[in-house]
């Protein structure tokens, strides 16, 4: 860790001189496009990206590198530059989003600047206003989750669980980066369960999740009860604490065995493709216990109209409501915790009628709120202030 440390201020005191004239020159140059969006490699930025293209904006998505949800970005720099280290790709991604954005969408971890580096993510702010790149800033979970601020214990242990290096190694950063980028980006977003760690946001979305309705089928969703047909559970447990995989795994063995017909189909690190198919196959969808709110597994699900179970604290909905984001008793879930799981799934077995009303109201619930057209009119807003 102490050698990776030193390389990476040796190559960047070696790069600081040619950042800080390329960053001066880029201040003269007509950027060519109107967006840039990246470089984490999640799938909100192809979403994105159409929802602004929607606007009639020029975007452009950029990565580092790609995961194994989707690897449909307009530039990989792994594949492009696979020649130079990731660290120096970090760099030449800098100096091409700078040239070439006039508004450049990111998340906390930062810019391009942002992960490798250990000086120069300290800064990257003003280099962008010397550039001249406005900077719109949004959260999408870990780059957020300062527990200083929400001692939130539960979530706080899972979060251990899952990623034990990141809260040993670098979570001292995350509050930096949350005070930097709130104060001097151009434009803050917030939503979901984001709120409650962050300061500061120009606007308050219910959450900034776009998808593409055109890809799920527009079908009404209808669970027949077959006596030798199981109930089947979808569950993506690709963060399985932050998630209570082991409550739901729980539940469904002791309804199991007390003779209830039920299976449970855990997803790990599956491509955005072969979890939509699951979805199709599914009668309910089991989306998370600890968090507070919904995420894209469950508008996935909503898109195709499956019944989702998820848990939505009473704080967050509040405060939606409260902003006349959402109408009271909108959300279209089965609201369930770690403690009420086994419950919630019971019911959901005995009243299939229920379980086809929730699942024939998330496509229309996703249509108003995460449409391409819902998100890109508030991306449209928020652009049209700062050009």
């Amino acid at each position: 860790m102490l050698k990776r440390v030193s390389l990476y201020f040796l190559i960047e005191f070696f790069m600081i001189v040619p950042i800080l004239i390329a960053t001066i020159l880029a201040r003269f140059f007509t950027k060519k496009i109107d967006v840039g969006i990246g470089p984490d490699p999640i799938i909100n930025v192809i979403y994105h990206k159409k929802a602004l293209a929607l606007f009639g904006y020029t975007v452009e998505s950029f990565v580092d590198e790609t995961l194994h949800v989707t690897n449909d970005f307009d530039l990989v720099a792994s594949k492009e530059y696979s020649f130079f280290p990731k660290y120096v790709n970090r760099y030449i991604l800098y100096i091409r989003a700078i040239f070439r954005y006039k508004i450049l969408y990111i998340y906390f971890n930062g810019g391009p600047l942002g992960f490798y580096n250990t000086m120069l993510w300290r800064i990257e702010p003003f280099l962008y206003k010397i550039a001249k790149v406005k900077i719109v800033v949004m959260p999408y979970g870990s780059d957020i989750q300062d527990f200083k601020i929400y001692p939130d214990l539960k979530f706080k242990n899972a979060i251990i669980k899952d990623y034990p290096n990141n809260t040993r190694y670098y979570m001292s950063k995350v509050s930096i980066k949350i005070n930097l980028w709130s104060r001097y980006s151009d434009h803050v977003i917030s939503g979901c369960d984001w709120v409650r760690y962050m300061h500061y946001w120009d606007t308050l979305m219910i959450a900034h999740f776009a998808i593409d309705l055109d890809n799920f089928i527009n079908e009404s969703s209808q669970v027949i009860q077959q006596s030798n047909k199981p109930f089947r559970v979808l569950h993506a447990a690709s963060h399985s604490a932050m998630k209570g995989s082991k409550f739901i795994s729980e539940a469904v063995s002791q309804l199991r065995e007390e003779g209830h017909n039920i299976e449970l189909t855990l997803l790990q690190k599956q491509s955005n493709a072969d979890v939509k198919s699951a979805i199709y196959k599914a009668d309910l969808v089991v989306d998370q216990l600890i968090i507070g709110w919904y995420a894209m597994f469950a508008i996935e699900a909503m898109s195709i109209n499956k019944a989702v179970v998820t848990y939505i604290a009473d704080d967050l909905e509040e405060l939606y409501v409260s902003e006349g984001l959402l109408f009271k008793d909108e959300l279209p879930f089965f609201k369930s915790d770690i403690h009420t799981i086994k419950e919630t799934l019971l019911y959901c077995i005995n009243n299939i009628e229920e379980v086809n009303k929730k699942a024939n109201l998330g496509r229309s619930y996703v249509q108003k709120h995460h449409s391409l057209d819902a998100v890109g009119k508030k991306f449209d807003e928020i652009n049209r202030k700062l050009m």
